[in-house]
Protein backbone atom coordinates (compact mmCIF):
# COMPACT_ATOMS: atom_id res chain seq x y z
CA UNK A 1 0.00 0.00 0.00
CA UNK A 2 1.33 3.51 -0.85
CA UNK A 3 1.71 5.79 1.93
CA UNK A 4 1.96 9.96 0.50
CA UNK A 5 4.46 12.30 2.35
CA UNK A 6 3.78 15.82 2.27
CA UNK A 7 6.53 17.43 3.19
CA UNK A 8 7.01 21.30 3.30
CA UNK A 9 6.48 21.59 -0.29
CA UNK A 10 5.30 24.13 -2.03
CA UNK A 11 1.58 24.23 -2.87
CA UNK A 12 2.52 24.29 -6.44
CA UNK A 13 3.90 20.76 -5.96
CA UNK A 14 1.08 19.86 -3.64
CA UNK A 15 -1.50 19.90 -6.25
CA UNK A 16 0.45 17.88 -8.61
CA UNK A 17 1.16 15.27 -5.64
CA UNK A 18 -2.91 15.17 -4.90
CA UNK A 19 -3.94 14.96 -8.23
CA UNK A 20 -1.98 12.02 -9.16
CA UNK A 21 -3.30 10.59 -5.77
CA UNK A 22 -6.73 10.92 -6.75
CA UNK A 23 -6.45 9.73 -10.24
CA UNK A 24 -5.02 6.88 -8.94
CA UNK A 25 -7.93 5.95 -6.19
CA UNK A 26 -10.47 6.59 -9.35
CA UNK A 27 -8.30 4.77 -11.61
CA UNK A 28 -7.20 1.74 -9.71
CA UNK A 29 -9.32 -0.70 -10.86
CA UNK A 30 -8.94 0.07 -14.52
CA UNK A 31 -5.14 0.21 -14.03
CA UNK A 32 -4.86 -2.51 -12.45
CA UNK A 33 -6.44 -4.38 -15.62
CA UNK A 34 -4.89 -2.73 -18.12
CA UNK A 35 -1.62 -3.15 -16.42
CA UNK A 36 -1.53 -7.23 -17.05
CA UNK A 37 -1.67 -6.53 -20.26
CA UNK A 38 0.58 -3.46 -20.93
CA UNK A 39 3.76 -3.08 -18.58
CA UNK A 40 3.72 0.91 -18.91
CA UNK A 41 0.57 3.34 -19.26
CA UNK A 42 0.69 6.90 -20.69
CA UNK A 43 -1.95 9.33 -19.11
CA UNK A 44 -2.35 12.64 -19.74
CA UNK A 45 -3.34 15.52 -17.21
CA UNK A 46 -4.25 19.45 -18.22
CA UNK A 47 -3.02 22.39 -17.08
CA UNK A 48 -5.35 25.51 -17.93
CA UNK A 49 -3.67 29.12 -16.70
CA UNK A 50 -2.97 32.17 -18.25
CA UNK A 51 0.68 31.38 -18.75
CA UNK A 52 0.54 34.78 -20.57
CA UNK A 53 -1.25 37.14 -18.32
CA UNK A 54 -0.08 40.81 -18.65
CA UNK A 55 0.13 40.91 -15.12
CA UNK A 56 4.39 39.92 -14.78
CA UNK A 57 3.47 39.35 -11.04
CA UNK A 58 1.20 36.47 -11.65
CA UNK A 59 2.41 35.21 -14.77
CA UNK A 60 5.72 34.10 -12.79
CA UNK A 61 3.55 32.82 -10.15
CA UNK A 62 1.36 30.62 -13.30
CA UNK A 63 5.11 30.05 -15.21
CA UNK A 64 6.27 28.70 -12.29
CA UNK A 65 3.90 26.36 -11.53
CA UNK A 66 5.01 24.13 -14.84
CA UNK A 67 8.57 22.93 -12.83
CA UNK A 68 6.72 22.66 -9.85
CA UNK A 69 3.63 20.27 -11.14
CA UNK A 70 6.36 17.77 -12.80
CA UNK A 71 8.07 17.72 -9.53
CA UNK A 72 5.27 16.96 -7.69
CA UNK A 73 4.15 13.82 -10.22
CA UNK A 74 7.79 12.69 -9.56
CA UNK A 75 7.15 13.13 -5.72
CA UNK A 76 3.74 10.88 -5.82
CA UNK A 77 5.38 8.23 -7.96
CA UNK A 78 8.17 8.06 -5.63
CA UNK A 79 5.61 7.19 -3.06
CA UNK A 80 4.59 4.13 -4.78
CA UNK A 81 1.40 6.04 -6.47
CA UNK A 82 0.22 5.13 -10.40
CA UNK A 83 3.84 3.23 -10.76
CA UNK A 84 4.93 1.83 -14.50
CA UNK A 85 2.98 5.14 -15.22
CA UNK A 86 4.13 7.71 -17.78
CA UNK A 87 2.56 11.47 -16.49
CA UNK A 88 2.24 13.58 -19.44
CA UNK A 89 1.30 17.40 -19.20
CA UNK A 90 -1.58 19.11 -21.74
CA UNK A 91 -1.21 22.25 -20.92
CA UNK A 92 -2.86 25.08 -22.66
CA UNK A 93 -3.12 28.98 -22.00
CA UNK A 94 -5.99 30.48 -20.68
CA UNK A 95 -4.73 34.38 -21.23
CA UNK A 96 -7.59 36.72 -22.10
CA UNK A 97 -8.25 40.46 -21.08
CA UNK A 98 -7.62 40.21 -17.61
CA UNK A 99 -6.14 38.05 -15.37
CA UNK A 100 -7.33 34.97 -15.60
CA UNK A 101 -10.47 34.99 -18.72
CA UNK A 102 -13.09 32.66 -18.12
CA UNK A 103 -14.47 31.99 -21.18
CA UNK A 104 -10.93 31.47 -22.62
CA UNK A 105 -10.85 29.00 -19.93
CA UNK A 106 -13.65 27.22 -20.57
CA UNK A 107 -12.55 26.54 -24.22
CA UNK A 108 -9.44 25.60 -23.13
CA UNK A 109 -10.92 23.24 -20.86
CA UNK A 110 -13.13 21.63 -23.49
CA UNK A 111 -9.36 21.08 -25.46
CA UNK A 112 -7.64 18.97 -22.91
CA UNK A 113 -10.46 16.80 -22.38
CA UNK A 114 -10.35 15.78 -26.19
CA UNK A 115 -6.68 15.50 -26.23
CA UNK A 116 -7.99 12.77 -23.45
CA UNK A 117 -7.08 13.84 -20.14
CA UNK A 118 -8.02 11.84 -16.36
CA UNK A 119 -7.10 15.13 -14.82
CA UNK A 120 -7.04 19.14 -14.86
CA UNK A 121 -4.62 21.54 -12.97
CA UNK A 122 -6.34 25.18 -13.05
CA UNK A 123 -7.59 27.67 -13.46
CA UNK A 124 -5.58 30.95 -12.86
CA UNK A 125 -8.60 32.55 -10.74
CA UNK A 126 -11.64 31.75 -8.55
CA UNK A 127 -14.05 32.51 -11.24
CA UNK A 128 -11.87 30.16 -13.81
CA UNK A 129 -11.38 27.56 -11.46
CA UNK A 130 -15.33 27.20 -11.05
CA UNK A 131 -15.95 27.59 -15.02
CA UNK A 132 -13.49 24.90 -15.67
CA UNK A 133 -14.94 22.68 -12.83
CA UNK A 134 -18.74 23.16 -14.03
CA UNK A 135 -17.23 21.67 -17.43
CA UNK A 136 -15.10 18.88 -15.95
CA UNK A 137 -17.73 17.26 -13.52
CA UNK A 138 -20.19 15.62 -16.16
CA UNK A 139 -17.08 13.31 -16.78
CA UNK A 140 -15.68 13.55 -13.60
CA UNK A 141 -12.29 14.70 -14.35
CA UNK A 142 -10.89 15.73 -10.83
CA UNK A 143 -9.76 19.40 -10.99
CA UNK A 144 -6.99 20.92 -8.37
CA UNK A 145 -6.44 24.28 -7.70
CA UNK A 146 -3.48 26.16 -5.71
CA UNK A 147 -5.02 29.81 -6.31
CA UNK A 148 -8.74 29.30 -5.76
CA UNK A 149 -10.05 30.33 -2.90
CA UNK A 150 -13.54 31.68 -3.28
CA UNK A 151 -15.93 29.78 -1.20
CA UNK A 152 -18.05 28.98 -3.74
CA UNK A 153 -15.97 26.30 -4.74
CA UNK A 154 -16.76 24.53 -1.72
CA UNK A 155 -20.14 23.56 -2.63
CA UNK A 156 -20.06 19.97 -3.28
CA UNK A 157 -23.04 19.92 -5.40
CA UNK A 158 -21.96 22.41 -7.97
CA UNK A 159 -18.17 21.44 -7.73
CA UNK A 160 -17.84 17.98 -6.53
CA UNK A 161 -14.57 16.78 -8.26
CA UNK A 162 -12.90 20.05 -7.44
CA UNK A 163 -10.36 20.49 -4.13
CA UNK A 164 -7.77 22.78 -3.50
CA UNK A 165 -4.36 23.57 -1.40
CA UNK A 166 -5.77 26.91 0.35
CA UNK A 167 -7.74 27.84 2.97
CA UNK A 168 -11.15 29.05 1.69
CA UNK A 169 -12.19 32.68 1.37
CA UNK A 170 -14.49 31.77 4.52
CA UNK A 171 -11.36 30.87 6.51
CA UNK A 172 -9.54 34.14 5.93
CA UNK A 173 -12.78 36.08 6.35
CA UNK A 174 -12.89 34.68 10.26
CA UNK A 175 -8.95 34.91 10.50
CA UNK A 176 -9.29 38.69 9.81
CA UNK A 177 -12.45 39.23 11.79
CA UNK A 178 -10.59 37.92 14.78
CA UNK A 179 -7.08 39.49 14.24
CA UNK A 180 -9.09 42.89 13.72
CA UNK A 181 -11.29 42.43 16.99
CA UNK A 182 -9.19 40.79 18.94
CA UNK A 183 -6.05 41.30 18.63
CA UNK A 184 -5.42 44.77 17.04
CA UNK A 185 -9.05 45.70 18.65
CA UNK A 186 -9.42 48.06 16.56
CA UNK A 187 -13.08 49.87 16.70
CA UNK A 188 -13.19 50.91 12.88
CA UNK A 189 -12.14 49.68 9.55
CA UNK A 190 -12.36 50.47 5.61
CA UNK A 191 -13.40 47.25 2.96
CA UNK A 192 -12.11 48.08 -0.01
CA UNK A 193 -13.08 45.27 -2.78
CA UNK A 194 -12.86 44.37 -6.73
CA UNK A 195 -16.25 43.66 -8.56
CA UNK A 196 -16.00 40.79 -10.91
CA UNK A 197 -13.62 38.79 -9.02
CA UNK A 198 -15.34 35.28 -7.91
CA UNK A 199 -12.96 35.60 -4.69
CA UNK A 200 -12.86 39.06 -3.61
CA UNK A 201 -16.65 39.00 -3.92
CA UNK A 202 -17.18 36.10 -1.46
CA UNK A 203 -14.19 37.41 0.63
CA UNK A 204 -15.84 40.49 1.18
CA UNK A 205 -19.48 38.86 1.87
CA UNK A 206 -18.23 36.72 4.40
CA UNK A 207 -16.73 39.69 6.30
Amino acid sequence: MATLRLPSIPCFVKTSVALTVTVALILAPTLAHTQQQSPVINLRIGSVFPFNSPDPQWRAEYVSSRESHVLGFKHAQEDGFLPNVNISIIERDATGLGRGDEGKSVYATLDVIKQGVVGILGGGTSTAAAQISMVSRTLRLPICSMIAGSSILSNKVDHPWFFRFLSSSSTMAKATIDFITQRAQWKQFSLLTESGNAFASSYSAEL
